[in-house]
């Protein structure tokens, strides 16, 4: 790692490129609600997550089919991670502006129970410093989609190589506002393992929560890409 306080003109590009791609949210549409929380179903909306991924360079310069892989693949992953970022402390859940409906985690408990403890120790144990960090959340959002170690990618070594740069550019960003290099490291690995629990939680919880979908995330994604 560099030993700069600042973030070079490299540096800068690629973080500067994924505000711009993601307008700063960390807060995006994956999902559409259908009525209410007794009848509540799921439909993948991947449209304004593709226009984001689209404005990544390393993104755009993927075959088309490892661009479905990739979206379809991280869409749960994505989807946890969005309810952990924006999981709301004061009201002990979660709201959803695009369908209007607020869940506590009350709810989360009744779906499933495993679904419950897994999020809660998650959303605990995480920085708050940084869930509340549009930049940080920003590249952990690009680490989780370039995930070189998922079947059926054409080019994994390419997407190795975007990953590993998220990789760098995290570890160098803490440096730039943490106190110090030790405090950079430490909350860099947490991160890291955050998001290693939160592929954990989405492998062992795949099953219930396309229970949730209308369709499949593959078919909408291929639809938009």
């Amino acid at each position: 790692m560099s030993n700069q306080l600042t973030l070079d003109r490299f540096e800068r590009l690629y973080m500067d490129e994924a505000i711009t791609a993601f307008q700063g949210k960390t807060n995006f549409h994956l999902t559409l609600s259908l009525s209410d929380k007794s009848n509540s179903k799921l439909k993948a909306n991947p449209n304004a997550l593709a226009s984001m991924c689209n404005g990544i360079r390393g993104f755009r310069k993927l075959d088309r089919c490892d661009k479905i892989t990739l979206l379809s693949n991280t869409f749960y992953d994505l989807f946890l991670m969005k309810g952990i970022v924006n999981y709301d402390p004061t009201i002990d859940g979660w709201e959803f502006p695009e369908s209007g409906l607020t869940f506590d985690r009350r709810d989360v408990f009744l779906f499933d129970r495993f679904l419950n403890d897994g999020l809660t120790h998650i959303i605990e144990t995480f920085p708050d410093r940084f869930r509340n960090d549009p930049k940080a959340v920003l590249l952990i959002y690009l680490l989780i989609i370039f995930n070189p170690d998922l079947p059926d990618l054409k080019h994994p070594e390419i997407v190795r190589y975007e990953q590993l740069t998220y990789v760098y550019l995290l570890g160098r960003y803490l440096k730039t506002v943490c106190d110090s290099d030790c405090e950079a490291s430490d909350n860099h690995y947490r991160l890291m393992a955050k998001i290693d629990q939160v592929k954990l939680l989405r492998k062992k919880l795949v099953k219930q929560l396309s229970l949730m979908m209308i369709g499949t995330p593959e078919n909408s994604i291929s639809n938009v890409i």
